[in-house]
């Protein structure tokens, strides 16, 4: 089983909406119970049972990560790894170091014959442009703007905020893109499996 716990004051967000509707969706194809919790204040929170694979789907202050079975940890960062684990050794530059930027990061660095480079808001746009065009693979883990004129044709992308979508509309040729479609779908498919196991 997987509880799915949500704040009240959250059950408009239509991102959180389309998240729970595609684990519903995953979990009845893998045969796994659903249960969504709604809860109003922290006293809700008291009753819900964390030692089962649970996942928080909205920004919840009160309940710390480290004391629930979170069968969500770190999971959009090992899909986007195993996509690149299996490629020969290439300069990778990562941009974000946030939820999904920091633990990719370590995975990279430690599992894996890639060089790593990385970037956050505040690199400067001249220095990211340098290592853009000597990447092999680029991952994007920012909401931040993607430049538009970057030379990203027959390089590898991972782009989980679907940044690089204009670019490629408009004529940019990377040699496989991997957008928030492709991470989400194998994502809610992992975080699923997690729960099967338990």
């Amino acid at each position: 089983m997987l509880q799915i716990v949500r704040d009240k004051t959250h059950l408009t967000n239509k991102n959180a909406n389309l998240f729970c509707k595609a684990l519903t969706k995953e979990g009845e194809r893998q045969g796994v119970e659903i249960n969504t919790i709604i809860v109003d204040s922290q006293e809700d929170t008291y009753n819900i049972d964390f030692n089962k694979p649970t996942i928080v789907i909205d920004p919840f202050e009160f309940i710390p990560m480290s004391c629930f079975n979170n069968a969500d940890l770190d999971t959009t960062a090992t899909v986007c790894f195993d996509i690149i684990k299996g490629l020969s050794p290439s300069n990778v530059v990562l941009i974000g170091r946030g939820n999904v930027g920091k633990p990719l990061m370590d995975m990279i660095v430690n599992k894996s014959n890639h060089t790593l480079s990385i970037a956050n808001s505040h690199t400067e746009e001249w220095y990211l442009d340098e290592l853009i065009q000597n990447a092999d693979i680029i991952i994007n883990t920012s909401t931040n703007e993607i430049i538009h004129k970057w030379y990203i044709d027959g390089k590898t992308i991972i782009d989980i905020n679907n940044n690089f979508k204009f670019m490629v509309s408009h004529g940019k040729r990377p040699n496989k893109l991997y957008n928030m479609s492709d991470i989400g779908k194998l994502t809610v498919q992992q975080i699923i499996s997690r729960a099967k196991e338990g």
